[in-house]
């Protein structure tokens, strides 16, 4: 069985904390407090993850070559015409 710990931080004494972490490490804490909290978060992420592993996804170097000049994708990769 678990014992529970109660402690009293004011909300002003996290944010401090949190300024104080370097940089890579305020924002992997910050990631996992967005998934902790959020729902829709976890929802993204999963996605992502599943477009990567289904290879929908580009770098930015190969977009220009995958997308015609004046073209949008749907999200589906399907390509529209722009306008």
């Amino acid at each position: 069985m678990f014992a529970s710990v109660k402690i009293q931080v004011k909300p002003e004494e996290i944010i401090e904390a949190v300024k104080g972490m370097e940089k890579k490490k305020r924002e992997a804490f910050l990631e996992d407090l967005l998934a902790a909290t959020s729902p829709e978060y976890l929802k993204s992420i999963r996605e992502a993850r599943a477009d990567y592993r289904a290879r929908r996804v580009r770098t930015h170097e190969e977009v220009p070559r995958v997308l015609p000049v004046g073209s949008i994708s749907d999200g589906k990769d399907r390509i529209m015409a722009a306008g």
